[in-house]
């Protein structure tokens, strides 16, 4: 897991080689404009997901793991509290692998929280167990996936 400020994003380029397109895009459009939904930026190995509106914490925290997809999660305006785990150290799994969206669950407490707020961000590779949406109130959010 990474967490910065999106003016040092640079320093994270040599992570991965497509970070810096994913980055490029949270610097060069206006991202208060941009509709809500799936914007392709590198066909399906880069494409970030705009999703606002008002969130409520879910009753049962699930913590989400992903294989085949980088979240780079990005705020543009408010605030998201983000339950974070190790995947080595999650034991309740809810669900089996879903290979088509990208995802497994578990009910496993948050070891810590993150308090993500506008023009921060949060890199979360495989091993990392995350939880987001957990803080109540309007949210911009977008996620960019970037192809392993």
């Amino acid at each position: 897991m990474i967490l910065d400020h999106l003016h040092k994003s640079s320093v994270y380029f040599s992570v991965h080689p497509k970070f810096e397109i994913a980055f490029q895009f949270l610097k060069t459009y206006n991202l208060k404009e941009l509709q809500p939904g799936i914007h392709e930026i590198d066909g399906r190995k880069i494409f970030a997901i705009i999703s606002d509106g008002d969130v409520s914490p879910p009753e049962v925290v699930k913590m989400e793991v992903h294989r085949k997809y980088i979240d780079i999660q990005y705020i543009v305006s408010g605030t998201d509290k983000i339950g974070y785990r190790y995947l080595g150290e999650c034991n309740s799994k809810v669900t089996e692998f879903d290979v088509e969206n990208d995802y497994e669950l578990y009910v496993d407490e948050p070891e810590t929280y993150l308090h993500l707020t506008e023009n921060k961000f949060v890199i979360f590779f495989p091993e990392d167990a995350h939880a987001p949406l957990l803080h109540k109130g309007k949210l911009r959010k977008i996620v960019i996936k970037v192809e392993i």
